[in-house]
């Protein structure tokens, strides 16, 4: 198993996705507990999580299973998204101290027409603000992967 042997190899960190469709399966319940197991186990091996808070939900997509790499573009899904965002955040401050906004939000052919600078940087701005309200504590130096 390939996890006994990330201690011997020097590796610190893990990137980890935050998995918004599969956390909130119905619209505002959230369940964390696969989640809890992940960023538990990275912490017992001594591994610092950095948690992802990509890719979109079908809940909120007009039920298109292909969340793909186009950021939140309703403001129905920027909403729920904010609140996906307070949640995870509000859960995991305490375990982890890296949190990145979106993975290459501009992948794509597909995203790169409405994932345009000008939405990115919005989108950016307006989840680094939640980030900035919900993981200041005296206990987490958090830094964000813009």
């Amino acid at each position: 198993m390939y996890k006994e042997y990330l201690p011997y190899l020097g590796i610190k960190k893990i990137q980890l996705q935050g998995g918004w469709a599969k956390t909130e399966k119905q619209k505002g319940i959230y369940d964390f507990p696969w989640l809890d197991h992940i960023i538990d186990d990275a912490l017992a091996r001594g591994l610092n999580p950095w948690l992802e808070a990509s890719y979109g939900n079908p809940l909120y997509n007009n039920g298109d299973k292909e969340i793909g790499n186009s950021i939140s573009q309703t403001e129905e899904t920027l909403v729920a998204r904010d609140h996906w965002v307070e949640a995870i955040v509000s859960r995991y401050k305490d375990k982890v101290t890296e949190w990145e906004i979106w993975n290459e939000p501009d992948g794509t052919t597909k995203e790169k027409a409405f994932n345009t600078t000008e939405h990115i940087t919005e989108f950016n701005i307006r989840t680094a603000e939640m980030y900035g309200l919900m993981a200041l504590s005296p206990t987490m130096d958090s830094i964000l992967r813009l």
